[in-house]
C-alpha cells in the first residue's frame, strides 16, 4: 500500500513538470515551454523588411523558407546584448519566427506548475512569473501571442 502512494505521488509531482528553456536578451533572462521551440542555431544573416506586423521587421532564411524575426528586445525595450547572437526558433501559430538572443547557450530546466505566478500584464507574450535562483523570470508564449493577434484581427 505505501509503494502505491509513494508512486501516485511521483506519478502527480511529475505532471506538475513542465521542461522549459532559458535564455537571456541584453542580460534578461526569459523561459519558454520546450515544447514551443523548434530549434537553437548560430544567428543566419537577416534581412530588413518594411512591415505591419508588430515587432516584426526582419526575416532570416532556413533553407528554403523565410521567417520573420520578432523583436523580443524591442517589444520588452531592452537593448540587446554585443557579441554574436544566437536564433531561437519558435512556434507562432502554424508557423516559426526567429527570436535573437544572447550568445550565452539557453538551458533545459524543469518548472513546476505549482509555482508559475501569474503575470502582472501580458507584455511579451508573458504567461506567467517562474522563480530561477531567486530571479523571477517571465514564461513567454509565442503561440498564446500568435492566437490572441489573430483574433484581433
Amino acid at each position: 500500500m505505501l509503494r502505491g502512494a509513494r508512486q501516485a505521488a511521483a506519478k502527480t509531482a511529475a505532471r506538475r513538470m513542465v521542461p522549459v528553456i532559458v535564455f537571456s536578451i541584453g542580460g534578461k533572462a526569459f523561459a519558454m515551454k520546450a515544447a514551443e521551440v523548434g530549434s537553437v542555431e548560430a544567428w543566419p544573416v537577416s534581412m530588413p523588411i518594411p512591415s505591419a506586423t508588430p515587432h516584426i521587421r526582419e526575416v532570416v532564411r532556413r533553407g528554403r523558407r523565410l521567417h520573420g524575426v520578432y523583436d523580443l528586445a524591442g517589444h520588452w525595450a531592452i537593448q540587446p546584448s554585443e557579441g554574436t547572437p544566437l536564433c531561437v526558433m519558435v512556434k507562432w501559430g502554424h508557423e516559426e519566427v526567429a527570436i535573437r538572443v544572447d550568445s550565452r547557450i539557453p538551458s533545459l530546466e524543469s518548472a513546476d506548475l505549482a509555482m508559475i505566478r501569474p503575470a502582472p500584464d501580458a507584455k511579451g507574450g508573458t504567461i506567467g512569473i517562474w522563480t530561477l535562483q531567486g530571479v523571477d523570470v517571465p514564461l513567454v508564449s509565442f503561440m498564446q501571442m500568435a492566437a490572441r493577434l489573430s483574433q484581433a484581427a
